[in-house]
């Protein structure tokens, strides 16, 4: 069963502070209170922004606890339902103004709707829920190495190895490109 109550502190922050920043996102569509092009920008900030705060701070460490998990997979499941119900809608297609080859095959896998890059939370989850899982095999867990100034992790009280930095550049790309790619 989900428990809000006993998230801990910066969990309860971010969850709210990304719940208050979807709602308002909502409302600006909703009333047209912002051009179309800065709520597409904002879309996709918003879309990428959430899952790398939690790769470069120590809420990624949080994700270990299931209850923390299942808060978060809820919410990346509800953000991903509102990216296919919004998908081809035309008020959300990306106006590009590049000069680039429209039909590169780079450009061709760009995303055409600023909704797709919904997703992104949903396929951090995923592929975060995976590796963790071979983690947990060896006793560890995911930890962030981005902030890191030494070889030590001071939360997770263990040494960095090679092996956090290839997962949390995994991690990384994955969010980067289901924010860029995809139809």
């Amino acid at each position: 069963m989900l428990n809000i109550s006993k998230l801990p502190k910066r969990q309860k922050i971010f969850v709210g502070l990304s719940t208050v920043i979807g709602l308002l996102l909502y409302l600006c569509i909703h009333y047209t209170l912002v051009k179309q092009e800065t709520i597409n920008t904002l879309i996709f900030i918003y879309s990428i922004g959430i899952p790398i705060v939690m790769l470069y701070s120590n809420l990624i460490i949080d994700l270990n606890s299931s209850n923390v998990f299942s808060i978060w997979l809820v919410l990346a499941i509800t953000i991903y339902v509102i990216s296919l119900l919004t998908y081809n809608t035309d008020i959300f297609l990306i106006q590009r103004k590049s000069t680039f080859n429209k039909h590169s095959l780079l450009n061709s896998w760009l995303s055409n709707y600023s909704t797709s890059a919904l997703r992104s939370l949903f396929l951090f989850l995923l592929v975060y829920w995976l590796v963790n899982m071979l983690f947990n095999k060896r006793g560890l867990y995911v930890i962030n190495t981005f902030n890191q100034y030494n070889w030590y992790h001071d939360t997770a009280n263990r040494n960095i190895k090679v092996f956090d930095i290839i997962v949390n550049a995994i991690l990384f790309l994955v969010i980067v490109a289901s924010g860029l790619f995809g139809k």
